[in-house]
């Protein structure tokens, strides 16, 4: 029995030794040497060098922390009872948001909003969909803290959680130089992670660089988009979440009766991360556009770029020719490297 058992696991280190790098997954108590193998400096490149021209948050990036951050955001230890992680409802595939109404926290109750999908969120002035942080590095660790969503609320448990996986004594020491583990460090390589989950690889940024052409329904849809519905004065700028530069929060008469202003998502990966809205109501763009055709109710917070469009006044009236080339121009905006590159994947 022991001679099997010693060919078994000979057998198995050598056909893991055999797989490609990329495609390596890690346990989280390994000291990982293959962690650190990933090269981001071109996303680094896009924040430092502001490459998409927006206003953004400057904070020392390095490979080796935005690395120890991949570890850190994946990593379900982080979470009081191990039940959830940060990717858990942010996941890659989906905008990086999680395909869920309300997110499940880490005994399974309802998180009180959607989960936003992560994109370009370093060219963002306040984040949450209240806007209630304005600091990339504060942010990251307030869902680990939050009683509903991951359930630490305590500094000390959350530093000898993650002292509690060896692995993590080395990355630490990569990037930031010794092997002290403690909250600010630790907040810091979350924010370089999520900082650098940048989008500039869609259809729509190549033929914003002359790379390519859309199609004549994806050119009415943009047309449409920015001139007859004026989509852009709330999604506008190349982030596709922003008036004139500012972050928007907006009432978009949802309801008749609730004043409450919530902030402008990005569109971006928009056709992969449904459903849509704070509390994630609509299940489709089919609906969202429902909602501006038909739905905005008479509510007297409603901003004043849809007042003349509520449904008392008879909506937007978009047909279905319009929505098809509206649906056909916010398909252009799907990132897809962004969505599939390992670089960003869960590495456990």
């Amino acid at each position: 029995m022991k001679k099997i058992l010693i060919i078994f696991t000979f057998s198995t280190l050598i056909l893991y030794s055999c797989l490609k790098k990329e495609n390596l997954t890690f346990s989280s108590t390994d000291i990982s040497e293959e962690m650190g193998v990933f090269d981001y400096s071109e996303e680094i490149d896009i924040i430092a060098n502001n490459r998409l021209g927006i206003s953004r948050q400057l904070f020392d990036l390095t490979n080796e922390r935005i690395q120890l951050g991949r570890a850190l955001f994946y990593d379900k230890s982080l979470s009081v009872n191990g039940g959830v992680s940060c990717g858990s409802c942010h996941v890659q595939s989906l905008g990086f948001a999680d395909g869920k109404s309300l997110s499940d926290g880490f005994i399974n109750q309802k998180t009180p909003t959607h989960s936003m999908g992560l994109v370009n969120v370093n060219f963002n002035e306040k984040f949450f969909w209240d806007g209630r942080e304005n600091n990339l590095e504060k942010q990251v660790m307030l869902p680990i803290s939050n009683h509903i969503e991951m359930g630490i609320d305590d500094e000390n448990t959350l530093i000898s959680k993650i002292k509690g996986s060896p692995m993590y004594f080395n990355l630490y020491k990569k990037a930031f130089g010794d092997e002290e583990i403690n909250i600010k460090r630790t907040s810091k390589a979350l924010a370089n992670f999520v900082s650098i989950l940048v989008s500039y690889n869609t259809k729509f940024d190549m033929v914003n660089n002359k790379q390519t052409n859309f199609t004549e329904i994806e050119q009415r849809g943009f047309d449409l988009f920015n001139e007859k519905y004026n989509c852009s004065s709330c999604h506008g700028g190349i982030n596709f979440n922003s008036e004139w530069g500012i972050t928007s929060f907006a009432n978009i008469g949802l309801d008749k009766n609730d004043p409450s202003m919530f902030k402008t998502p990005s569109l971006r990966n928009v056709m992969v991360s449904a459903p849509y809205m704070h509390d994630g109501r609509f299940k489709s763009i089919d609906e969202v556009l429902n909602h501006y055709n038909k739905g905005i109710e008479n509510n007297p917070s409603v901003d004043w770029r849809l007042s003349s469009f509520k449904k008392e006044n008879g909506g937007m009236n978009i047909n279905q020719e319009d929505k098809k080339a509206l649906i056909a121009f916010l398909n252009t905006l799907t990132d897809s490297k962004l969505l599939t590159d390992y670089k960003f994947s869960n590495p456990f």
